[in-house]
């Protein structure tokens, strides 16, 4: 052994060289042997065990001193992979064979220090390595070295923590393939490769950003690598880590679900070592496991969030769904956290959240049951309000769907349940109806505005979509549960959507709804809102969308059932307003829509008022005709129907009601209109045409002298018409010749 320090002085300045792990371990025994001399156990006789050699008055103190100060004063700082490699491995063999020496035991804690860091390295043999060294430290120490160990790794295992290390031009940030090629081919592992990439490319704030992957990269290896300390050291340490499982356990639990294999295998690893029974122990702090999951389901790290949306899912399913009994002030938080992740940049992490969601779903559907009780109440009132305040009207499609998925699952299974939140659950589905409309149904109605006909088409199919869309059926099947209480404090909002939502479905839906209310009520519940509804729709009758004018209509005309007798009546007279005083052709067709509908669905209060309506409907069936235009022609036809809807034949119809028939056609042959005198004049024509004699003399010249008193003054368009209508009555009024209205 007269060479020893030659061959240990010439193994450390060599450390860079050796790269073969066999070569390392068997460096490390030869390490050892120098340390030990005659007292190693290659000096002694393979088969008897006595030593070979005569020991004399060595003394291996001195040595071993000498060879733990290099190895963690010169070489362990050494920011060269292959020299801590085999700074690792050499330091566990000195620890292994040389614990008895005085001068091991002193630097006991500084081998601990060494391993420490050696866990971070990005190296599953050094991390494997160093937590075998760290479990003999552990055995060799007394209770405060041990205690500090476990301190030291709980901090690394939950925070990362890593000491500050010198980087030079070789030290290997990255290993090899993980950020690809550089463009010439070579590799991006290295300091000084990321440097020279960095120059090339004349972005030299790029190295910055490859430092700051660098250092996430280490937090995770450091963390790895405390994995691989506890995993060895956790059978023995069982007292010492029990103060700590309420801080390891919800960490750990979350990094068994970590994007990359090596450290989900790693955290698995000590999972294992800890917890003999895996449902019991979740069981037993499912409360913080679920708060560290939902604080951290938003953190600045994508593998982070994804590995909380991963772990949520089994943990849900599994030991944690008593969170639903225990912890449910906590779910709304964990709803809004879930939609933003679900809105990620990360597409990974986007699947791993909808993918969560959706069994979230599922389960607070399960716990909404009656049959919970209290539980499922209080579970209700928790989650809805965050699901419609947020969720329903979210600018994300996924988001939007799955929360009205949810809603609509609630309302089948919940029940009764919902009654308190129906006023607020309604209006937003309602509103939902239009946002989630198809965007092509929406797209081609833009683009078809300048053919009327092809949009009107497009907006009809828009509007059955919307009734039989999802939410409105959900809406529908709410219907069973609201009550006249209900229905008034909903009311307001209901006025807003059908008055000032820019969604048709949204309009379509809630008149659809209103309508399916005023069959649910009875005419005494509903009656004394039916007057501020009526308002409303009356005002969409003048809208510029030819299917909200009809949706309304027909709304209306299902409503005057329910309404006040004077309510009716202000409406009608409303109604004859507009079409008299309003030329716009699309309000007189909305008109005749509403007519026709009440005429359909409420056949008695038509007929109880046939004096204001008769009048009007026979006045505007002689509206203008043009058989080259569709819509004159789709016009005419309309007040053809609603005449035959409210009249049981024409001339008796007329005969019951023609005073009020002639006093609205002496009103509007006085109008200013060319068209409206033209329309009167078509009237009386027909007046004349199926009255004939056996209209009475005195209202013959009456119209008579309506008709002459209109041919005065200068020619316009349709003063034909006053004419045909002289000419009609001159034809079916035979006595006409001797009347005074012939002089006339």
């Amino acid at each position: 052994f007269s060479f020893r320090q030659e061959i240990i002085d010439f193994f450390l300045s060599n450390v860079k060289e050796i790269k073969d792990v066999e070569i390392q371990l068997s460096v490390g025994e030869a390490l050892v042997c120098c340390v030990l001399g005659p007292f190693s156990s290659l000096s002694q006789d393979l088969w008897t065990g006595v030593a070979t050699v005569s020991m004399g008055s060595y003394d291996p103190e001195p040595v071993c001193e000498a060879l733990l100060q290099r190895l963690l004063r010169d070489i362990l700082p050494n920011p060269h992979p292959h020299a801590r490699q085999s700074c690792c491995m050499w330091m566990l063999a000195v620890l292994k064979h040389c614990g008895h020496l005085t001068a091991l035991k002193q630097h006991l804690m500084d081998l601990q220090r060494g391993f420490m860091d050696l866990l971070s390295e990005n190296n599953d043999i050094v991390q494997d390595v160093a937590s075998k060294g760290l479990a003999l430290v552990y055995e060799s120490g007394d209770a405060d070295s041990r205690s500090s160990l476990v301190n030291v790794l709980v901090d690394q295992l939950t925070v990362g923590r890593r000491s500050v290390t010198q980087v030079t031009k070789d030290t290997k940030l990255f290993e090899e393939g993980t950020l690809g090629k550089a463009p010439t081919g070579g590799n991006l592992s290295t300091y000084q490769e990321l440097c020279s990439l960095a120059s090339d490319l004349n972005q030299p704030d790029l190295i910055y950003k490859f430092m700051h992957l660098a250092n996430h990269n280490a937090i995770w290896n450091s963390k790895k690598g405390a994995a691989f300390g506890f995993s060895t050291i956790a059978k023995a340490a069982g007292e010492q880590l029990t103060a700590h499982l309420p801080k390891i356990l919800p960490r750990l639990y979350r990094y068994q679900f970590d994007p990359t294999p090596k450290i989900q295998q790693s955290m698995a690893s000590i999972w294992q070592a800890l917890v003999p029974e895996t449902n019991k122990t979740v069981e037993l702090y499912h409360k913080e496991i679920f708060e560290d999951l939902i604080n951290n389901l938003t953190s600045n790290q994508w593998r982070v969030r994804t590995s909380c949306c991963l772990a949520l899912s089994d943990f849900l399913r599994s030991g944690g769904s008593k969170v639903f009994q225990d912890c449910s002030e906590m779910m709304p938080r964990l709803w809004t956290q879930l939609f933003r992740v679900m809105d990620d940049v990360h597409e990974g992490t986007r699947q791993a959240a909808t993918s969560t969601v959706r069994i979230f779903s599922k389960l607070c559907v399960q716990w909404c049951d009656p049959d919970k009780g209290k539980a499922g109440e209080a579970m209700v009132k928790t989650i809805l309000p965050t699901i419609l305040e947020t969720g329903i009207c979210h600018q994300v499609a996924e988001i939007r769907s799955i929360s009205v998925d949810t809603v609509s699952q609630l309302v089948k299974s919940g029940g009764p349940l919902l009654r308190p939140h129906l006023p607020l659950l309604i209006p937003a589905l309602l509103e939902a109806a239009g946002e989630l409309e198809p965007l092509s149904l929406n797209y081609l109605s833009v683009r078809m505005a300048g053919d009327q006909r092809t949009q009107d088409i497009v907006d009809s199919v828009r509007a059955s979509a919307a009734k039989s869309h999802y939410t409105t059926e959900t809406v529908s099947k709410c219907v069973q549960y609201i009550d006249e209480s209900t229905f008034t404090v909903m009311l307001p909002k209901l006025q807003d959507l059908l008055r000032s939502s820019v969604g048709l479905g949204t309009r379509v839906a809630t008149a659809h709804f209103v309508v399916l209310l005023s069959h649910h009520l009875t005419i005494e519940q509903f009656q004394p809102h039916v007057g501020k509804l009526l308002s409303v729709l009356f005002s969409g009758l003048t809208d510029r969308n030819s299917t909200i004018r009809r949706t309304c209509a027909n709304a209306i005309g299902q409503l005057v059932r329910s309404a006040k007798s004077s309510s009716v009546d202000k409406l009608l007279e409303k109604l004859k307003t507009n079409y008299l005083e309003k030329e716009d052709e699309s309000i007189r067709t909305a008109v005749g829509l509403t007519l026709q509908a009440m005429a359909r669905h409420n056949q008695d209060v038509v007929k109880s008022r046939s004096d204001l309506v008769i009048p009007l409907v026979f006045f505007a069936m002689h509206t203008a005709k043009n058989k080259d235009d569709p819509v004159s022609v789709s016009n005419w036809e309309l007040w053809q129907d609603v005449w035959h809807e409210v009249s049981p034949g024409t001339e008796a119809a007329l005969m019951r009601h023609l005073d009020q028939v002639m006093a609205l056609q002496s009103s509007v042959m006085e109008s200013p209109s060319w068209h409206v005198k033209a329309q009167a004049a078509r009237s009386i024509e027909t007046l004349a045409s199926k009255l004939g004699g056996s209209l009475e003399a005195d209202r013959r010249d009456v119209l008579v002298t309506l008709l002459v008193s209109g041919l005065a003054g200068r020619t316009w368009d349709g003063k034909e018409q006053l004419l045909a209508a002289l000419g009609s009555l001159c034809k079916h009024s035979k006595s006409l010749k001797g009347s005074p209205s012939a002089e006339t």
